[in-house]
């Protein structure tokens, strides 16, 4: 009878919670205007890697989530789904990154209040949603 060779797989099974980390992650990054590569030299990693955290592909370990919060200037319980009013921002900002974040860059240099709910209101009627 041959004998069984006995290998060692090592199966890190990826959660809902590494996908908000991941998702989390690239809202942070893109908030800061820095790219993946810029992020992984400060970390000493390829832009790949980055990348596979901000999909939920790979697991972010704790020591370097704390890094990543420290670069990207933020705590670490920012990656972490703490509320459902945190799930509601979120769901507003993935539908497109980029159009969502200049928006509300552009609103928050607003200082008139009146202009800003002038804005949200007008924002709504267009969306359907007053």
């Amino acid at each position: 009878m041959a004998k069984k060779s006995k290998v060692k797989v090592n199966v890190k099974l990826i959660t809902d919670d590494d996908r908000v980390v991941g998702k989390r992650l690239r809202l942070r990054r893109i908030e800061e205007k820095m790219s993946q590569e810029t992020l992984g030299d400060k970390l000493g990693l390829t832009f790949q890697q980055i990348q596979k955290y901000e999909k939920g592909v790979n697991r972010v370990p704790a020591a370097r989530l704390k890094k990543m919060a420290e670069i990207l200037d933020c705590p670490v319980s920012f990656f972490y789904d703490l509320d459902e009013e945190a799930r509601a921002t979120d769901s507003l900002l993935f539908v497109d990154p980029t159009w969502g974040l200049r928006m509300l860059r552009a609103w928050a240099t607003i200082e008139d209040e009146e202009v800003r709910r002038s804005f949200v209101t007008h924002m709504e009627a267009v969306a359907g949603v007053a």
